[in-house]
């Protein structure tokens, strides 16, 4: 798999430009009609990434990073930093989520924020349950977990590896997850333990130590497995010893 890189907690891409743009295809007819409709194929997404504080060997991967794809040439897969990598955050009951048999799912139910946005998970089964989403992100990437969790009754579930007490109000828990493998795809997981009810809202998945505020995905998540940088070398700044930086701009189409 060719990742663009995850570099540690002293280097950013913040504060980054995220910009969409859409085109629209036109057509004017011989009477003088004109047709319009919007072209999703055509749709991009740009980012524009300051990379500040990387030490000497954070810049030379990110220099063999750039040789490898052979600047704007090659393609490579991007984990939007500010994104959600995770489709259907508030569907759990879509193809995009795989849950265990015995595990039953009501959706409807009153959310966090209010609106029946929630979604209640029952284990009738005498083992543990999970439901769980596979993306197309690399396996020795940190990251984040976060869900919203509530019970009428004491239990634990499992986030990814962690065990966590669900509250019995409706409370946002967080994980941080490192699995150390060379696997190309990344799975996030919620696990009940046998007779568990426990209430669900708003799944989310970043690769970053920390969490971020939520964000509500439909259709996709925020992995882009063809984007491109938008220029053909890298300019850096040295702002001191072990201490470099650069700006990247990448652009990759939306998918739909």
């Amino acid at each position: 798999m060719v990742v663009f890189p995850q570099f540690g907690v002293g280097s950013g891409q913040y504060p980054l430009r995220r910009r969409r743009s859409q085109r629209t295809v036109k057509n004017q007819m011989a009477d003088g009609t004109v047709w319009k409709l919007a072209d999703s194929a055509g749709a991009v997404i740009e980012w524009e990434l300051p990379m500040a504080g990387l030490t000497d060997a954070e810049r030379v991967a990110l220099e063999s990073f750039f040789t490898q794809v052979e600047g704007r040439l090659g393609t490579f897969t991007f984990l939007d930093p500010v994104d959600n990598l995770l489709a259907r955050s508030e569907e759990f009951g879509a193809s995009d989520w795989v849950k265990d048999p015995l595990l039953q799912l009501t959706s409807g139910i009153a959310g966090p924020f209010g609106g029946a946005s929630g979604t209640r998970l029952v284990n009738s089964g005498q083992i543990s349950q999970s439901i769980q989403q596979t993306i197309a992100a690399p396996g020795w990437f940190t990251y984040c977990t976060s869900v919203y969790l509530r019970s009428d009754s004491p239990v634990a579930v499992v986030v990814q590896r962690a065990t966590v007490q669900v509250p019995s109000s409706w409370q946002r828990v967080s994980v941080r997850d490192q699995l150390v493998n060379t696997n190309a795809t990344m799975t996030f997981a919620l696990q009940l333990p046998p007779g568990a009810v426990v209430e669900i809202f708003g799944f989310q998945a970043e690769a970053q130590a920390e969490v971020s505020d939520y964000k509500r995905t439909t259709t996709f998540g925020g992995v882009y497995s063809t984007t491109r940088f938008m220029d053909d070398r890298l300019v850096w700044t040295a702002e001191g010893p072990n201490n470099h930086s650069t700006e990247l701009r990448t652009i990759s189409r939306v998918r739909g």
